[in-house]
């Protein structure tokens, strides 16, 4: 019989401490030295991300970041292509510090709250159904898609009762400015397009993309009759919450 191994407590001073290799996991893992256990264990987490994140981007280590990449190759998991990381490096490097916004759920916000599993585990529920909902909503909140150009019409042609109301909800719950949802005259359209109504003028082109990759949608540029905004959604039957 094979013993589980046993706990070993981290010991780290007081000040500012450079921790490598296996401290610095230790660190990330370390549960038991907090009486919120693993909430209080992502702060920790987080705040070891915001000091990679400076050490990443100093001087010295930008210089060295072929071999650094040759490493991240031989000891990454990822499913991610790795011509792909040194693009992401660089969007994560142009992000200001200022704008790295951290949220904890835990018993001090008030989101969650103690209670039981059906089995007698102690565990945090959420305090309201949309609370932890609305605080995901705030943080990944881009305010490109209520800017000047962004207005929606979403018009169902799918067929399919109801569709519009809830694709402009969804939308609207995102940070969308929905002005208005209808049906158009010609049901049983199967394949959904995002259209640059040309009737209107000043497109929010960030805008658009972003509700084209969103709804897994091409992009038409025509002019849209009956239609007041520069961005029109016909929804067809591939719409995701259709099926």
């Amino acid at each position: 019989m094979i013993s589980p191994p046993a706990y070993c407590p981290l010991d780290i001073k007081a000040g500012i401490q450079h921790l490598d290799g296996a401290p610095a996991l230790e660190f990330v893992r370390e549960r038991h030295a907090f009486a919120q256990q693993d909430l209080a264990r992502v702060r920790d987490q987080q705040a070891f991300l915001v000091a990679l994140r400076r050490q990443t981007l100093q001087a010295r280590t930008l210089l060295r970041a072929p071999a650094l990449l040759r490493l991240v190759r031989r000891e990454l998991i990822t499913d991610l292509p790795f011509n792909a990381l040194p693009s992401l490096a660089l969007a994560y490097a142009r992000v200001p510090q200022a704008r790295v916004t951290h949220a904890y759920i835990d018993l001090a916000s008030g989101l969650v709250q103690s209670g039981w599993s059906a089995d007698g585990q102690s565990i945090l529920l959420p305090t309201t159904a949309d609370g932890i909902p609305a605080l995901v909503r705030r943080l990944t909140h881009d305010p490109v898609v209520a800017g000047p150009g962004a207005a929606v019409t979403v018009w169902n042609g799918s067929g399919l009762s109801g569709l519009a109301a809830d694709v402009g909800a969804a939308l609207q719950r995102d940070g969308h400015v929905v002005t208005a949802i209808g049906t158009t005259p010609h049901a049983g359209r199967t394949h959904t397009v995002v259209v640059q109504n040309t009737l209107v003028g000043g497109v929010n082109d960030a805008a658009i993309h972003v509700l084209a990759r969103m709804l897994q949608a091409p992009i038409l540029a025509r002019p849209e009759y009956g239609a007041r905004t520069p961005i029109v959604i016909l929804l067809g039957s591939d719409i995701p919450t259709a099926r």
